[in-house]
Order: C-alpha cells, then structure tokens, then sequence
C-alpha cells in the first residue's frame, strides 16, 4: 500500500496492490469481475494495472486497489482522512480478494466467484 501525491491534480491518491499476477487469457473476465466488484465498492475502485510500455503477450502485472482525495492548494491531508483511506482500502481488498483469487483459480464465472465470496455469516456456531 502506498500514496502519491498528484501535483497535477492536487490529489492524494492510495494505491494497494494485491500480488496477485495473472496471464493475458484472464484479462477479459477480469475486467467483467472488476465491473462487478466496483458497483459494491464505495470508496475508490479496484483496476488492472500495467507498467506503461508492456507488450499485450506479457503476463499482466496486478489488481490495484485506487483511491483518491481532491484538495485545493490551501488543504492538506488529515490523519483522519488518510486514516479513512487506509481503512476503506483494506476493508474493500479483505472483502473482495477472494473473487479475484477463485476466479482465478478456475470459477466458472466472473459472477461465480463474486457470489462466492459475497456472504454474511448469521447467528452462532
């Protein structure tokens, strides 16, 4: 997980990578999972990222998780801001890694691994 600041924008942008390469036959139903994934996603989004300059036949490089604040020339970031965009990126990763993963791994579906993963736990074991 890391943070840019973006000049050019005057935005704070988070960034958390998943570590979790995959080849260029997955990239279609990736980006159908991603669509997916992102309607439940409040803050930020999860996207495909590339190093600029890739060849199309090298294997993919990550899922990234990116959020980003606007602020005009006078703000600064708070603790509570950044404390909040640490929080919504780890909760949207822990919930929706494993979509990626079993998707990956072989699910029948991009909508197959979502709902898999997709669950409440109710009352008591």
């Amino acid at each position: 997980m890391w943070f840019v600041w973006r000049p050019e924008g005057e935005c704070l942008q988070l960034c958390c990578g998943l570590d979790i390469g995959f080849k260029p036959e997955h990239v279609t139903g990736l980006y159908e999972l991603l669509s997916l994934v992102n309607q439940r996603v409040w803050f930020g989004h999860f996207e495909i990222y590339r190093e600029p300059g890739m060849d199309d036949a090298e294997p993919v490089n990550d899922i990234v998780f990116r959020h980003t604040l606007a602020f005009t020339s006078l703000d600064k970031p708070s603790a509570v801001q950044t404390a909040h965009m640490i929080n919504s990126a780890a909760d949207a990763v822990d919930r929706f890694f494993p979509a990626f993963d079993f998707y990956l791994k072989g699910a029948r579906s991009p909508m197959a691994a979502l709902e898999a993963c997709l669950f409440e736990t109710v009352g008591e074991a």
